[in-house]
């Protein structure tokens, strides 16, 4: 791994070098995402960075929602700001559109 990625992830991550890899770190340490969200995702079998990438903000909001969380369109901004390494409220005005187009009808 290079360093310049090395230190990307961190920063987004608000990782420690020691526990740099989004595969091992705790949802709760990435950015947008807090100690309620973690607790949540683990309920749904989301556990890392890398699950996020795998399911999507869309469709960790629907297994959030069918799983009984009171969820609120935040969630699927915070998600989808956190896979973009972006704060929630820095998503565009379209992407934020487009995630409410998508999870009208969960």
């Amino acid at each position: 791994m290079t360093d310049a990625i090395f230190v990307r992830q961190n920063e987004l991550l608000n990782l420690p070098d020691s526990l740099s890899s989004p595969m091992y770190s705790r949802i709760s340490e990435i950015k947008n995402l807090g100690p309620k969200t973690e607790s949540w995702l683990n309920e749904i079998g989301v556990y890392s960075f890398s699950d996020l990438e795998r399911l999507g903000s869309v469709e960790i909001y629907r297994l959030v929602k069918n799983a009984g969380f009171p969820a609120s369109l935040n969630l699927v901004y915070a998600i989808e700001a956190a896979l973009t390494g972006v704060h929630w409220t820095r998503l565009s005005k379209d992407a934020k559109a487009e995630l409410k187009r998508a999870i009208q009808n969960i």
